[in-house]
């Protein structure tokens, strides 16, 4: 950065080059700073070594980036890729000099924060303030709102934006930072699958093995319930009450609008599949879940069969044919615990002795739904080909 700099358009004699973006600003606000810095101050090529289109232009002190707004955005340009385009290096010089000079700004802030210099400067760290005559404690209130005024502001600026360009998990987000609609579709669903199966018990698994994995997935399953002593801890204790109370309130009313079915739409897609591929040779009022009236759809109430179990507890099977003693029950993976279905197993067995249940898991059934429903579909045709020719 250099000194002794000369605004070109009053002759105004400035420190540095943030100096003069300083003055641009103040005394010429309707000049555009890239065609000042193009006119007066560049001195490097702007086309991107990928693309040959305009580099991205930064500020007045730190000019143009390496590439231009696409190719930074969908990352096609590496650092290593950046050197080897400009300076035709060879792979290892490239990844030397990569990792050598385009640290992260992560890495960059948090080497910064190590050092005693950057503490003592830095607004946002008590030393700055204990320097100034504050007590620490006043420096802490000091930096905390601070951090919340700047929060704030940050969330406003983001309010602003409709929900599609706030999060990844929609297309429109993706098509806004340069992708095309194909390649938003698949950034999209990829991500879709990816934070699904990390939600499974076969997930941990296969990740921190079997002792470990259904530990560890025994405590994502805690985390994600929502407990009183939860609340309390997050909000306090009459707060957290407060919001406790209020959460139960609209958890009863979302269950009486919906007549406490206590089923899920996706279940019901897969029975309906099944059972429109056997109603030809089983009767519909011998099929029994949540949304079938007479062979018609009616999702107004819950009409899986009734179990009475031990203790007079009643017990819902997903999908039951009693003349076929066959059970098919859908488990989601976050309403599903293993334990408490083993245990509810065995009730209906107590009552069923000879009953069959097969388990479809949400994960496999997202994945293979023809097969899923070609498989079971075959099973039961099989079951009632069994019944009828033993009656014969």
């Amino acid at each position: 950065m250099g000194t002794g700099l000369v605004c070109n358009l009053c002759n105004k004699s400035v420190s540095n080059k943030r100096g003069l973006s300083q003055h641009l600003r103040r005394h010429h606000p309707g000049v555009n700073r890239e065609e000042y810095y193009q006119k007066f101050i560049l001195k490097d090529d702007i086309k991107c070594p990928c693309c040959n289109n305009k580099k991205r232009f930064l500020n007045i002190v730190k000019g143009y980036d390496k590439a231009c707004d696409v190719c930074i955005t969908k990352n096609r340009i590496s650092c290593w890729q950046y050197y080897k385009i400009k300076f035709n290096y060879d792979y290892d010089k490239c990844v030397e000099l990569a990792n050598s000079s385009n640290m992260s700004k992560l890495q960059t802030y948090h080497k910064k924060c190590t050092g005693e210099e950057y503490r003592e400067r830095s607004c946002f760290c008590k030393e700055y303030w204990v320097l100034r005559g504050y007590t620490e404690d006043e420096a802490s209130d000091i930096i905390r709102n601070r951090n919340s005024l700047y929060s704030k502001k940050s969330a406003e600026k983001r309010n602003k934006l409709p929900k599609e360009l706030k999060s990844h998990m929609y297309i429109e987000f993706w098509v806004n930072k340069g992708y095309s609609i194909d390649e938003a579709i698949n950034r999209v669903n990829s991500l879709k699958l990816k934070q699904k199966g990390k939600c499974t018990r076969e997930f941990y698994i296969k990740r921190y093995g079997m002792v470990d994995g259904v530990k560890r997935y025994a405590e994502y399953r805690e985390t994600r319930k929502q407990t009183l002593k939860k609340f309390k801890k997050i909000y306090g204790n009459k707060e957290g009450s407060r919001r406790w109370r209020e959460y139960k309130q609209k958890q009863a009313e979302t269950l009486r609008q919906n007549n406490n079915r206590g089923w899920s739409n996706i279940s019901q897609i897969l029975f309906w599949e099944i059972y429109e591929r056997i109603k030809d040779k089983i009767h519909h009022e011998d099929v029994f879940f949540a949304t079938n009236k007479g062979g018609v759809r009616c999702d107004n109430v819950n009409r899986e069969y009734r179990l009475r179990v031990c203790e007079g507890r009643i017990r819902r099977p997903d999908f039951y044919i009693p003349k076929l003693g066959i059970i098919v029950e859908y488990d989601a993976d976050f309403f599903h615990d293993k334990e408490k279905d083993e245990i509810r197993e065995k009730e209906i067995r107590d009552v069923i002795p000879n009953v069959t249940i097969w388990r479809i898991n949400q994960n496999d059934f997202l994945n293979n739904k023809v097969e899923i429903y070609e498989k079971y579909s075959t099973l039961i045709r099989q079951r009632y080909e069994e019944i009828q020719i033993n009656r014969d």
